[in-house]
């Protein structure tokens, strides 16, 4: 009989956490103490830099970021 409520204890104590980590996942930690703006500017920021650096990886790609090397003459940018 002592197996039987040992058991029924941990499956309520596994069912808990799981409750409270999937609460928390779905919350998350981060946006307790940010409205709805700074949450949208935030992404606005973290889309903008994203780019930005997708642009920057194309360039190095297309090799666009380095200066041709087909004349002998300073090119001036």
């Amino acid at each position: 009989m002592k197996n039987i409520n040992k058991t029924g204890k941990s499956h309520s104590l596994i069912c808990l956490v799981a409750i409270l980590v999937g609460i928390l996942f779905i919350s998350g930690c981060s946006s307790l103490g940010e409205t709805g703006s700074e949450r949208t500017r935030r992404w606005k920021e973290i889309t903008k830099s994203n780019m930005g650096q997708i642009a920057d990886d194309v360039d190095a790609f297309l090799l666009l970021d380095k200066r041709s090397k087909l004349t002998d003459r300073l090119i001036r940018d």
